[in-house]
């Protein structure tokens, strides 16, 4: 229902919605193509990712500015950068996927992560921003303040 509400899933007609069926790749592209609100794909880009859905990051060294729900990292060794604005970044969750091996989120001055979720083997987050939370199952490097690390994995 919240993804209907969203504008993200559509049924078959105006009317009629059907769970059960077979999606097609041309639907699967849609709903991710609806999903992502923001796409960083240039590299050294800055993009102001403001309440628009998940920002995915596929280019290195981009720079993530503003609210943001998701941020998905897929890829590997890329850096993003999460900066504070004039009323500083928040981000609710960060995911390394295990395709980014390498990955760096550094959280800036004025920023708040609540969590990161890591996937990825040699992944690091550091900076001067608050990053409350940090679950993972690959080894990571944490240097930020205050942050709770836990190990997610075996």
């Amino acid at each position: 229902a919240a993804l209907i509400k969203a504008g993200v899933v559509g049924g078959v007609t105006a009317d009629q919605l059907a769970p059960q069926n077979n999606i097609t790749r041309a639907a699967t592209v849609t709903i991710l193509d609806r999903a992502i609100g923001t796409y960083a794909d240039k590299a050294g880009e800055t993009v102001n990712a403001n309440g628009k859905g998940i920002v995915l990051v596929v280019a290195d060294d981009v720079t993530v500015t503003g609210e943001v729900n998701k941020l998905l990292v897929p890829a590997n060794d890329i850096e993003v950068t999460v900066k504070g604005t004039k009323n500083g970044a928040k981000i609710d969750n960060v995911i390394m996927s295990e395709n980014a091996s390498g990955a760096a989120v550094d959280a800036g001055s004025g920023t708040t992560i609540g969590n990161v979720e890591n996937h990825a083997e040699d992944a690091t987050v550091t900076g001067s921003g608050t990053v409350k939370k940090v679950e993972s199952d690959k080894d990571i490097t944490v240097k930020t303040k205050d942050t709770d690390v836990k190990n997610i994995g075996d």
